[in-house]
């Protein structure tokens, strides 16, 4: 199953998509997993950056932050926006499933289900002993995903948004199709672009999509080496999941930590 996911023109308007995505409050959260489990880390590396949504505020927080991501145009939006605030990080292109930054870190993230991208078991492997493998001791691999039990109960929906500023318009229409057997959610994206109320483009993206189950993960996790793997829903770190949080958030530690 392949992914034909973020091309440039999404790339461009990602941040209009999700300009109401608060990630000052989710940069709190990981701070509040940090106190929680007595973290203090100094450097961050996080894992599918993107546009640098988590990467530029927690660099502003004072983090010694890298990052990677597969998009060489959400990459360089990213160190735009770091440049205009002179702020610094070690952004490189690349696939989480296998990377070498050549350096440790005090923690590894990586935000906004972007393990729900890596399909494949095998790839899944690769990425956590990657993870492991950029981990300080004593460091925590966080990350989330989509949680299969909320996808089984509430089921991805046909969704339609718009963005209009000035000028230009941009719709874009999501139609996810289950596929239970296969722990995943095909979602077709097409995208309309409207200037002065005029078709001016086109064009579609498929978007596969993996759920996880705890049990699941935790087994893969104890292979790559984690010992220790603990969960709660997205943004609530004393909660415990159910089957209404979408987002599922994993707290591992390596075998040389804790």
């Amino acid at each position: 199953m392949e992914n034909k996911t973020f091309g440039k023109n999404y790339s461009n308007k990602y941040d209009l998509f999700y300009e109401n995505k608060d990630y000052e409050k989710e940069c709190d959260f990981l701070e509040e997993l940090f106190r929680k489990y007595k973290l203090d880390p100094k450097s961050i590396l996080d894992l599918g950056c993107g546009t640098g949504g988590h990467v530029l505020p927690l660099a502003r927080r004072g983090y010694k932050m890298a990052g990677l991501d597969l998009s060489e145009h959400m990459l360089e939006i990213a160190q735009d926006k770091l440049k205009s605030e002179s702020l610094e990080a070690d952004l490189r292109q690349g696939n989480i499933i296998e990377y070498d930054f050549d350096q440790k870190y005090d923690s590894v993230i990586s935000m906004f289900a972007v393990y729900s991208y890596v399909t494949q078991n095998e790839d899944l492997l690769s990425s956590f002993k990657c993870a492991k493998k950029h981990l300080k001791p004593g460091g925590a691999f966080i990350f989330d995903c989509w949680n299969g039990p909320a996808v089984y109960k509430h089921r991805p929906l046909q969704r339609h948004t718009k963005i209009v500023r000035e000028d230009e318009e941009v719709f874009r229409l999501t139609n996810p199709i289950l596929d239970i057997e296969n722990h995943v959610v095909e979602t077709n994206f097409e995208f309309l672009y409207l200037k002065n109320n005029e078709l001016v483009g086109r064009e579609k993206e498929q978007h596969m999509t993996r759920f996880f189950f705890p049990q699941g993960l935790r087994q893969l996790l104890n292979t790559a080496g984690f010992d220790q793997v603990y969960f709660c829903p997205f943004l609530k770190t004393d909660s415990k999941i159910d089957d209404d949080c979408w987002y599922l958030t994993t707290i591992a530690f390596n075998s040389e930590s804790k």
